[in-house]
């Protein structure tokens, strides 16, 4: 298993671009008071476990879970378990761990969602565009408590919205949680035109690497992503009890 490291290193060296953002969400795991459990092998000091849990109102979210094998990874669940009591839990796992899921199914989790985790940067991604509408159409930008949203505007009418939240206050990870366009104006290259601005609007000032989580049967989303080149990480199940 690859090392991991608690703490983000300079996000400019070339280095596994995943494991940055990873690296970093930890943190900020560790920063809002959520539980970090890590298994370390003796001889080297390398991590052979490790495993995040958030709480939100009454779900207890576990967005990351490694380890070499299902043992060790029962091990550290059970660890988190028992610190938490009356939440629902809610578990990510990439998509090829069959063993883990069939685990969890026969522990009375249920499948509950699939999704494609996109990730890119400026240098990759496509922001020569141009768009042609009959309209006119404005964004604004406003930045609340490390939140970006834009809006969309026509007719002074707000007819789509994409929020996105640094993951840092001095590392540039941005993550994409949502886009939405009003159903009367999809399938107007609208998604497209919000993602453009925002992606022009952040970086303006300073190179960002952008992430966001994508469900696979939302083909809109996947094609949008997929247009500006963002690359795929993996693809992952989502499951609760």
């Amino acid at each position: 298993m690859k090392k991991l490291f608690l703490l983000p290193k300079n996000l400019d060296k070339t280095e596994d671009l995943y494991t940055c953002y990873l690296n970093l969400d930890i943190l900020r795991i560790i920063e809002k008071g959520g539980i970090v459990k890590v298994l370390y092998e003796d001889k080297e000091n390398e991590i052979i476990g490790l495993v995040c849990a958030e709480f939100y109102d009454n779900y207890l979210v576990i967005p990351y879970l490694f380890a070499s094998n299902l043992s060790l990874k029962s091990t550290l669940l059970s660890q988190i378990f028992k610190e938490v009591s009356n939440k629902n839990i809610i578990l990510k796992v990439p998509s090829n761990d069959e063993r883990l899921i069939q685990y969890l199914i026969r522990n009375n989790f249920k499948l509950i969602n699939t999704f494609i985790l996109f990730i890119g940067k400026e240098d990759s991604l496509k922001l020569n565009r141009s768009f042609n509408f009959n309209e006119e159409l404005k964004t604004s930008v406003e930045v609340t408590n490390s939140t970006i949203l834009l809006y969309l505007l026509l007719q002074k009418n707000c007819i789509g919205v994409l929020n996105a939240q640094k993951l840092g206050n001095t590392f540039p990870i941005v993550r994409i949680s949502s886009i939405y366009i009003d159903e009367k104006y999809r399938n107007k290259k609208m998604g497209s035109f919000l993602l453009f601005s925002f992606l022009t609007f952040l970086f303006k000032d300073k190179k960002y690497y952008v992430v966001s989580e994508v469900p696979l049967g939302n083909l809109p989303a996947i094609r949008l992503f997929s247009s500006f080149n963002f690359g795929i990480v993996g693809s992952y199940k989502t499951l609760m009890k």
